[in-house]
């Protein structure tokens, strides 16, 4: 039996009873992403017989510790005082100061951060036991897309590269990943595993009568929105105006959700393209199964879960060859890859794929197949209790 430290981002009020959550944030907290294959992993991990598991998240919601075991999980959440803006200016210190003294008091043999570019990832690099910690977001690569103060950059880059030199062993979703973490430290241990995939999402049904394309993540120049609508807008502009059934759904918000509004508008597709704002994250079940693809504009994307869970809905993806991305689709295969930006690409896939439903069927059934093979839990867990294994072989025998 070895003891696990998970140190990640998870929303306290998916757990947590109501009367657990700050009465103003409750709302709010609704709408936090859920970390799915935060939880797939741990759920499988706590249910095996060799691992003693307790997972630790900060959170703004709540203004206590609140300790909760749900599904076989044991929860610690610790409450978040100060606003996000100033982490990186603090160094993470309160976030360190809070949660150190608890993981030590559970005394794990390895911890387990999520997130080189985050709190999480440090916390677990910054105490005594093997740390392990899975790359997220690659802030190096991001954070140019971001506006931000170029101090703001720097420190959170050299912050990430300290966390990817001190760990005793990275994991990577994609061998993007993978190549990035060893250009910062050459001798790094690194394992890429995808992420385990809980099966809600294979129980959608497809149906591709509805000629809509949906794009979902935040609306921002990072996401390349705007690639996407401009993509739509061809597709229209080649068919001398679209049939009222042909859609384009974005759910998420961000910066850019005005400026997008405003462009629809212009471009006479005001009732065609439609903005849904953030949505719950089990709504987007049957938000897939209504859609004939998912359209991935990003310029720059590690490992985005969307490309999974479309997969595993069983429709197509066309995306761009940035970050991680064309590591998750199989060209051809399970849908589409574009340069960035380059809208007449991304247009001639969209209009493919709405003109025929049972090229989307065939794609989006290989795309469930990998999934279902790639990200079984039981096999990723297996995975990552190996590399715990040889992280503890190796420290012991230092």
């Amino acid at each position: 039996m070895i003891k696990i430290a998970i140190v990640a981002p998870y929303p306290a009020a998916a757990v947590l009873p109501a009367e657990c959550i700050k009465p103003r944030q409750l709302q709010a907290s609704r709408q936090q992403h859920p970390a799915p294959w935060v939880h797939a992993l741990c759920r499988e991990l706590s249910a095996r017989g060799d691992i003693e598991l307790r997972l630790f998240a900060h959170s703004r919601v709540i203004s206590r510790v609140q300790r909760v075991e749900r599904e076989g999980i044991r929860f610690t959440f610790i409450p978040k005082y100060e606003p996000g803006r100033v982490d990186p200016y603090l160094l993470h210190l309160p976030a360190l100061l809070q949660i150190l003294p608890l993981i030590k008091r559970f005394n794990p043999d390895v911890v387990h951060g999520f997130g080189t570019e985050s709190a999480y990832g440090l916390l677990a690099v910054s105490q005594p036991q093997p740390a392990v910690v899975f790359i997220q977001g690659i802030q190096e690569l991001l954070a140019p897309l971001y506006d931000m103060p170029r101090f703001k950059i720097a420190l959170r880059r050299r912050l990430e590269r300290h966390v990817v030199r001190r760990a005793d062993a990275l994991i990577a979703e994609t061998g993007f990943a993978e190549r990035w973490a060893y250009s910062v430290n050459p001798a790094a241990r690194i394992r890429v595993i995808p992420h385990a995939f809980s099966g809600e999402f294979f129980n959608a049904n497809p149906m591709f009568q509805n000629r809509r394309a949906i794009c979902i993540g935040a609306l921002s120049r990072v996401k390349g929105c705007d690639t996407v609508l401009q993509a739509f807008a061809s597709v229209a502009q080649q068919q001398h105006g679209l049939s009222s059934e042909t859609e384009l759904h974005f759910i998420g918000s961000g910066p850019l959700e005005q400026e997008l509004q405003t462009q629809a508008r212009k471009l006479g597709l005001g009732k065609q393209v439609i903005f849904r704002g953030r949505i719950p994250h089990g709504q987007l079940i049957s938000e897939l199964e209504q859609a004939n693809l998912l359209l991935i504009g990003s310029r720059m994307d590690t490992s985005p879960n969307v490309i999974t869970e479309a997969h595993a809905a069983g429709i197509p993806v066309v995306g761009t060859r940035a970050g991680g991305i064309p590591d998750m689709i199989a060209e051809g295969q399970d849908g589409y890859l574009v340069d960035v930006d380059d809208v007449a690409a991304m247009a001639f896939h969209l209009n493919q794929l709405l003109e025929d439903s049972e090229l989307c069927r065939r794609l989006g059934q290989a795309g469930r197949d990998k999934v279902r093979a790639l990200n079984d839990p039981a096999r990723i867990a297996a995975e990552h209790v190996a590399l715990y294994h040889e992280v503890l072989g190796s420290s012991a025998g230092d």
